[in-house]
């Protein structure tokens, strides 16, 4: 919606195949900020800073854990749009930037494992 009222607005839940009764409670509607802000997390020895560069998304990882980082975008069903493999050796700073220019604006998953082990998962509003 683009005016404060729209005749044609809609909210809709997918239920699947499911044919039984549903119901729904504790349902709330809030307003998402375009485009996605910076995310500043502290994961101990791993420092993430997440943000929205233009046409690409920014993850920067701090601190000297060594070892395979495996990092990925997700949308909401859980299907990968980007992912990659970084090695760190200790250095103090390790960086991903995909390109982002050509998915839909809305929410997605970012998820960093470590040697096969998640240390990081947040959802994040990318914005046109």
């Amino acid at each position: 919606m683009t005016n404060a009222t729209d005749s044609n607005g809609r909210i809709s839940f997918n239920a699947g195949a499911s044919t039984i009764g549903l119901f729904l409670d504790n349902i709330s509607i809030k307003e998402v900020p375009t485009p996605v802000s910076v995310h500043d997390m502290d994961m101990g020895s791993v420092f993430v800073t997440v943000s929205q560069k233009g046409s690409r998304l920014e993850v920067i990882l701090n601190g000297e854990q060594s070892g395979a980082f495996s990092l990925g975008l997700y949308d909401l069903a859980g299907k990968p749009v980007r992912v990659a493999s970084l090695h760190n050796d200790r250095q103090s700073q390790l960086s991903w930037n995909p390109d982002i220019s050509n998915l839909s604006a809305g929410i997605y998953l970012v998820k960093i494992s470590l040697n096969g082990a998640t240390i990081h998962r947040s959802k994040i509003y990318i914005g046109r």
